[in-house]
């Protein structure tokens, strides 16, 4: 019995080490250059149209066939939405470009800040992304949403 048991507890000592691993970290990047493209200024300004709650300029940024969809009404419920969950939004900071082709994915980390029950200031923060493509010489808003 003694030998069973000794065996059971090896087995299971073997089994939990087995998985165990060293994962290095990788060297955190910071604030990389933010693109002088012409895809990026229009996307940045998307964000910056947002940040300012400003519906005219947001809208006008998006493409003429999406601005119907997309008009100064529905962009304040989305605004709406995005800051009753997550707060006001404060600043932000460019993270990088995603590597896709033919379109060209930018993204943010945006800080929010709201005040709880208790009268406390929260800050929290998400990823912006906005995706911008280019026809001729035109840049175009693909999509943009918080992650």
């Amino acid at each position: 019995m003694n030998f069973i048991a000794r065996l059971m507890f090896f087995l299971c000592a073997g089994i939990m080490l087995a998985g165990c691993t060293t994962v290095t970290e990788l060297p955190a990047q910071v604030n990389p250059a933010e693109p002088a493209t012409a895809e990026y200024r229009k996307a940045k300004a998307l964000l910056v149209a947002f940040m300012q709650n400003d519906p005219g300029k947001f809208v006008s940024l998006l493409p003429e066939d999406k601005q119907s969809a997309f008009d100064a009404n529905r962009f304040r419920t989305y605004r709406f939405s995005i800051v009753d969950s997550l707060g006001e939004p404060k600043s932000f900071s460019y993270v990088t470009q995603l590597n896709m082709p033919v379109f060209y994915p930018y993204v943010w980390k945006v800080t929010f800040e709201r005040i709880d029950k208790e009268g406390k200031t929260l800050q929290g923060e998400a990823l912006f992304r906005v995706i911008a493509g280019k026809t001729g010489d035109e840049v175009l808003i693909v999509s943009f949403q918080f992650l």
